[in-house]
């Protein structure tokens, strides 16, 4: 089918409507093209300077200030922590009571972890690494750690 085909058996349709009135369009003779009108007045006169009023003196431009440096993004402030909320605790008590297992106990006491209190601060990485801890031993020991916090802040 042919995109402006006024031939077109379906009347109702977009195209042949669109076809049917562009051929009467170009069968009339008329253009399609838009009227603009353009003045010229008093080019002339501004091309001969005749028009042209003087400009008044420019006063002197202020110095250019010195590029700003990018500007540097804060580092967003870390909340303080109040270590009061977390008392110290040994490992033994802290194994015991929050059910950690034995043989997981004894390595933390080889790394020299003296309770929760001291675990808190290590980075996983450490652990896992220096401390030989197994993927499911460091899940075990931070999940105990997270009862530890969440039970020493119930008064709070």
């Amino acid at each position: 089918m042919k995109l402006f085909d006024s031939t077109a058996t379906n009347a109702n349709a977009d195209i042949a409507m669109m076809a049917k009135c562009r051929a009467a369009t170009v069968a009339g003779g008329a253009t399609a093209g838009s009227n603009i009108y353009v003045s010229f007045d008093g080019l002339a006169e501004l091309l001969r300077g005749s028009a042209v009023q003087p400009l008044a003196p420019l006063a002197a431009a202020p110095p250019i200030a010195a590029p700003l440096a990018p500007p540097v993004a804060a580092e967003p402030k870390k909340p303080t922590i109040d270590i009061t909320k977390w008392p110290k605790m040994d490992l033994a008590t802290f194994c015991h009571q929050f059910e950690v297992p034995d043989m997981l106990q004894d390595k933390l006491a080889k790394l020299g972890v003296q309770g929760p209190h001291v675990l808190r601060w290590m980075k996983d990485e450490d652990l896992r690494g220096e401390g030989g801890l197994l993927l499911g031993e460091l899940g075990t020991l931070r999940d105990a750690e997270q009862r530890w916090m969440n039970y020493c802040t119930w008064d709070s």
